[in-house]
C-alpha cells in the first residue's frame, strides 16, 4: 500500500474530549496526526489514561508514536503496512487511575480487531 500524507484529525471536535484521540488512533490506517487534542476540555492536552491507551494502541498495531507526554496537545501515529511482527502474547498497561480501565480497553479492542483482521 502506498504511504501518503498523513490524515489530520482536529481532537477538539464535537466535545473535544479523550473519545477522538482513543478512537483515531486505534481505527487508523497508516499515518495520523491529532492536533488540539482535548481543546474542549478545561484542562486540555493527553492525561495519563490517554497516554496509556494510546501507547497500547501503539504496542498493539506496531506503530510509532511521536508526541506522546502528558499535557500534549498533537501526536503522530505511524501504522506500518509490512513486516509486521505476530501478536504478543499479552499486553500490560498502567494508567495509573482504575477508572480509566474501560476507557483503555475501548481503544485496544479496535487495534486488536485491526491486527487479526486487516
Amino acid at each position: 500500500m502506498k504511504r501518503t500524507a498523513p490524515e489530520v484529525i482536529d481532537g477538539s471536535t464535537l466535545e473535544g474530549g479523550g473519545q477522538v484521540v482513543r478512537m483515531a488512533c486505534s481505527l487508523a490506517l497508516g499515518s495520523v496526526s491529532l492536533i488540539k487534542i482535548r481543546a474542549g476540555r478545561e484542562k486540555g492536552g493527553l492525561k495519563a489514561q490517554h497516554l496509556a491507551a494510546l501507547r497500547l494502541v501503539s504496542d498493539i498495531r506496531c506503530a510509532t508514536l511521536s508526541g506522546d507526554a502528558v499535557g500534549s496537545t498533537e501526536v503522530h501515529i505511524e501504522i506500518p503496512f509490512e513486516n509486521i511482527p505476530p501478536l504478543k502474547s499479552e499486553y500490560i498497561v498502567d494508567a495509573g487511575t482504575a477508572g480509566a480501565t474501560t476507557l483503555i480497553l475501548q481503544a485496544a479492542l479496535p487495534a486488536l480487531a485491526r491486527r487479526i483482521v486487516p
